[in-house]
């Protein structure tokens, strides 16, 4: 495409942009799910859970570290700001149900039915939206200490978490505008 015929179809480019960009998030989300109901748990239980679900939590901080300086770097931010929460979310809250699972298998009366991966994707989902319906619930001490972490968690995902991500579009459209003040061509 030439320079001509870019500054004629912003539209067109954004279009693309916003397609591209939720078919990744869509993309990744549908193999962190797949990952989450095909990997097997066998063998998971020693060293404890809590120290898996630590191990991906501090991947996940990695990830999303690398995702908001893309984010930074972006030339649609907003749209990248969107992928990087959408895979976050999903990563965080499978990882919980993750962490659920392998509780439930190590001990059946962790929680008040034993919990299939459905199940305890579920129960993850209720507890990050606050819902708690209360059919599944914690019973022993470890289990709701990992819950009450969850809630905490959940917390700071949305507060400190999605204020980072925010912060990074503002960053970048900053050096947007100074790039169209400067007169260079934006970086596409």
């Amino acid at each position: 495409m030439s320079e001509g015929t870019n500054s004629q179809h912003p539209q067109s480019r954004s279009r693309a942009f916003g397609i591209i960009s939720i078919a990744r998030a869509s993309i990744s989300v549908a193999i962190l799910v797949a990952l989450y109901y095909t990997l097997p748990h066998d063998g998971f239980d020693d060293p404890p859970t809590i120290a898996y679900l630590v191990i991906g939590i501090f991947i996940m901080l990695l990830v999303m570290a690398w995702q908001v300086r893309s984010i930074m770097e972006s030339s649609t931010p907003a749209l990248r700001a969107v992928e990087t929460a959408s895979i976050s979310l999903a990563f965080f809250i499978l990882l919980m149900a993750t962490a659920y699972v392998l509780m439930s298998e190590a001990n059946a009366s962790a929680f008040s039915e034993a919990l299939t991966r459905t199940d305890a994707l579920y129960f993850s989902m209720t507890v990050f939206s606050t819902v708690g319906f209360g059919d599944i619930s914690p019973v022993t001490q470890s289990a709701r200490l990992v819950v009450t972490g969850q809630i905490l968690l959940d917390l700071l995902f949305l507060g400190i978490g999605l204020r980072i991500v925010a912060g990074a579009v503002n960053v970048a459209r900053q050096r947007q505008a100074r790039e169209e003040n400067s007169g260079q061509p934006p970086a596409w």
